[in-house]
């Protein structure tokens, strides 16, 4: 996060590899959780789990997709 800071990036892209499956990261809130703590930052989140991706837009939106 602090990398994203110090370049001063227009556009903020922070790219997560973590375990669990789609279901359950819905179920750990983690979309919600995400976007209350880093609401102010403007980031974009690519979670990639077991099963596909979350991608959390800057604004909050939440989209999980299939990987391919």
């Amino acid at each position: 996060m602090k990398q994203l800071d110090r370049f001063g990036a227009d556009f903020r892209t922070f790219v997560v590899d973590t375990k669990g499956t789609l279901a359950e990261h819905v179920a750990l809130r983690t979309r919600q959780r995400l976007t209350e703590t880093y609401r102010k930052a403007k980031i974009q989140f690519i979670v990639r789990v077991e099963d596909g991706v979350i991608i959390i837009l800057p604004d909050g939106t939440f989209m999980p997709e299939i990987a391919l």
